[in-house]
Order: C-alpha cells, then sequence, then structure tokens
C-alpha cells in the first residue's frame, strides 16, 4: 500500500496503476491491490491529490463511521484533481454514488 505523494512520484516515472484504477479508503483499507488507505484525521491537501488526475478513482468509506464534512472536503479536493471517473461507496449500506463519470467536466 502506498500514499498519495508516492503515487505521484510512481506517475512522475511513467508508471501507471493497472487498468488506470485506484482504489482509496477513508479510515479504511481497500482489499484491492491498487489500494492507498487515508486517514481520517489526516486528509491529504489539494496538492497531494493531483496525483489522481485523469484516474479512475474508487473512494470506500464506513457511512455509519464517517462524518459527512469529512467525506464532502475529501470528494471536494478529488474533484477538483480531475480524475477520470470518481466513484463513492459507502460500505456500510453497500450503496455506489458516481460522483463524475468520463467526459464530464
Amino acid at each position: 500500500m502506498i500514499t498519495l505523494n508516492e503515487l505521484h512520484e510512481v506517475l512522475n516515472l511513467g508508471r501507471m496503476p493497472r487498468g488506470r484504477i485506484i482504489w482509496l479508503g477513508l479510515g479504511i483499507t481497500p482489499p484491492k491491490a491498487n489500494s492507498i488507505k487515508i486517514e481520517i484525521d489526516n486528509l491529504p491537501s489539494q496538492d497531494e491529490c493531483m496525483s489522481i488526475f485523469g484516474l479512475d478513482v474508487i473512494l470506500t468509506y464506513c457511512g455509519n463511521l464517517t462524518s459527512y464534512w469529512t467525506l464532502r472536503k475529501l470528494c471536494n479536493a478529488l474533484l477538483n484533481a480531475r480524475p477520470r471517473r470518481l466513484q463513492a461507496i459507502d460500505v456500510d449500506v453497500k450503496k455506489v454514488a458516481f460522483l463524475k463519470l468520463e467526459g464530464q467536466q
């Protein structure tokens, strides 16, 4: 598992995550190879989020444990980084929200 800063360094070397997909877990570790755990009390800065530019991002979180404002702050930072797609999955209720689809601005 790597951090968003390390992802940025890997992308600068010309390497790309398999399938251009990165899994982010807010307070949890997604059970995927291309996963990054984001600590709830240490959200990434806007600059750190820029490493997801052009990637498909799947954000997982526990809706019963995550405050709305924390989730909103992270989602806004991720959207501003301009991923190709952004999905948020609440693992507690097994609901998916499509926050950005390919081709949307």
